[in-house]
């Protein structure tokens, strides 16, 4: 029985024998393939030479014709571009002179309408310029008895102001005067509470010290006194508010005429509100009154005291108030402000002694009424102002 390995070998050597015969197989066909490639090689170069020889002769058969072509056509271009020029020269001259004698027919017209317009303009000129002295006299004569009608109303108005204004001061003098009466009555009753409350806290002793007491008299000539610097202010704001107005109607009325002088006649007429009169308040500032009040108020020690001293400024307070609530900040600045001519917000403050927060609302709404403008932190009267 053969072994696997005499089979291994003698397969071994039979595939051995086979690639030695493939090997030569394929030797045998690369030269003979090389033969046949060569012999084709020499057939296709015989046969490349001969098409380059016959693709020239067509390249210059055919470069001769598109040449002899081209003569041709350069011939019968020239031509046809020289009857072109002469044409179009023809047709330039005929456009010419018909411009030119259109031009000229609308130059004749130009200078005729030109002429018919400027005379109708002159005559126009004259119509209009009589027409606005016209009208520009009758407007002044109106205006000059406008000017003695309102200032027969300011008069009028000015006096019923200062009517109005005494009687309200009496008012006022009589409110002060009772508002220093109780404050007066409440010192009596805070320097017998102080009183007792040093007796019963420190004793008999203590007591004895009192405190001076102060007459009735002093509130009195405070309350007469405040009433006349009161009097004496309203009396001025109301001469400086006429003066404002009347000063105001001038400039308004002043500046139509210059406009109507200037230009064409106005389309809007210039409205007055005959019944409109000023109202103006006057503020005494709260610091006024306590600075009138804080000389008599007695220092009474520790707890007392801050008692005593807690009661005196809600009295104070109360009064300043009731001061406060009858005047109109609104009016203050803006007379302030036509007086000095414009002032920035600390200047405001500091010159009518009001806060901040009352100044800065009362700037807000002047404002939005048109009556005060804001340029560069300063705060002015409006030029343009209806009365």
């Amino acid at each position: 029985m053969v072994s696997f390995k005499e089979t291994w070998q003698q397969q071994r050597q039979q595939r051995q024998q086979e690639v030695v015969q493939r090997q030569q197989q394929v030797q045998q066909t690369l030269i003979e393939l090389r033969h046949s490639r060569q012999q084709q090689a020499g057939q296709m170069r015989q046969d490349l030479q001969a098409g380059q020889q016959q693709l020239h002769a067509q390249t210059q058969n055919f470069l001769s014709v598109c040449a002899a072509d081209r003569v041709l056509m350069a011939q019968q271009l020239r031509q046809d571009l020289g009857n072109f020029r002469l044409q179009l020269s023809e047709s330039v001259t005929t456009l010419r002179h018909t411009l030119q004698t259109q031009i000229h027919q609308l130059q004749t017209e130009v200078q005729v309408q030109l002429q018919q317009h400027q005379q109708r303009r002159l005559q126009s000129q004259l119509e209009l310029m009589q027409q606005l002295a016209d009208y520009v006299e009758h407007l002044r004569t109106e205006v000059q008895t406008q000017l003695a009608d309102f200032g027969t109303v300011r008069q009028a108005q000015a006096c019923q102001l200062r009517q109005m204004l005494r009687v309200d001061g009496e008012r006022r003098r009589a409110e002060v005067a009772d508002l220093f009466q109780e404050l007066s009555e409440f010192r009596a009753e805070l320097r017998t509470y102080c009183a007792e409350l040093r007796r019963l806290v420190w004793g008999d002793a203590a007591a004895v010290a009192a405190v001076p007491s102060v007459s009735a008299s002093t509130p009195t000539v405070l309350a007469q006194d405040l009433a006349q610097g009161l009097a004496q202010t309203v009396t001025s704001a109301v001469d400086t508010a006429v003066s404002t107005v009347a000063a105001v109607d001038a400039v308004a009325i002043l500046n139509a005429l210059t406009n109507l002088e200037t230009d064409a006649p106005p389309t809007q007429d210039i409205e007055f509100d005959q019944g409109a009169s000023p109202t103006v308040r006057v503020m005494q500032p709260a610091e006024t009154i306590q600075a009138a009040t804080s000389p008599s108020i007695p220092a009474p020690d520790s707890a007392s005291g801050s008692a005593s001293g807690s009661a005196l400024g809600s009295a104070s307070g109360s009064a300043s108030e009731l001061l406060q609530q009858s005047v109109s900040v609104e009016e203050l600045i803006y007379i302030y402000l036509s007086e000095s001519g414009g002032a920035s917000l600390t200047g405001i403050e500091t010159a009518l002694g009001i806060n901040r927060f009352q100044t800065v609302e009362a700037l807000r709404s002047l404002i939005r009424k048109g009556l005060v403008t804001q340029r560069d932190r300063m705060y002015m009267i409006q030029e343009d102002v209806k009365l």
